[in-house]
């Protein structure tokens, strides 16, 4: 299902390459594919190695048809379309977006949202680089000095 969204494989794969960009703000991506009586979610969260890791959500919550159609609903994306929406802490809409977009783009917004444009760039500064945990799906980040998959450019 996920692979056939040329969209969402497009943008995926643009952002799977700036994970530490990511874990630096601490994004998380909320991904819905699927028809409208078809659909499933997945939940990627990009953070900091010391930070609580996010409760992850449970695999039937993916698939709860009730809580897709809520998302979708309360953020305004249609079945089969690409959508992709951006939210700060109070997941209220900040930016929208019906095609994929580069995340350079997304990263100068979210960097003039507070109070998220000081803290991340005191972590760059230190030097806080990421690496990939042993599930292949989920990225966290470590402190300077760690040895990992990916690093910070």
């Amino acid at each position: 299902m996920w692979e056939d969204s040329t969209a969402y494989v497009q943008q995926r794969d643009e952002y799977l390459e700036q994970v530490c960009e990511m874990a630096l703000r601490k994004i998380s991506i909320v991904t819905v594919c699927g028809t409208a009586t078809n659909s499933t979610m997945k939940v990627d969260h990009y953070q900091l190695e010391h930070d609580k890791p996010m409760k992850a959500m449970r695999k039937e919550d993916l698939l709860n048809r009730s809580l897709i159609a809520h998302v979708r609903n309360e953020f305004g994306m249609v079945p089969g379309d690409f959508h992709m929406v951006l939210t700060d802490f109070d997941m209220k809409v900040k930016q929208s977006y019906e095609v994929p977009i580069a995340l350079k783009a997304v990263l100068d917004y979210v960097d003039t949202l507070p109070p998220a444009s000081e803290s991340w760039s005191n972590r760059r500064r230190a030097g806080w680089c990421a690496r990939r945990r042993t599930d292949p799906d989920r990225w966290r980040t470590s402190s300077p000095g760690s040895v990992g998959d990916e690093g910070c450019s």
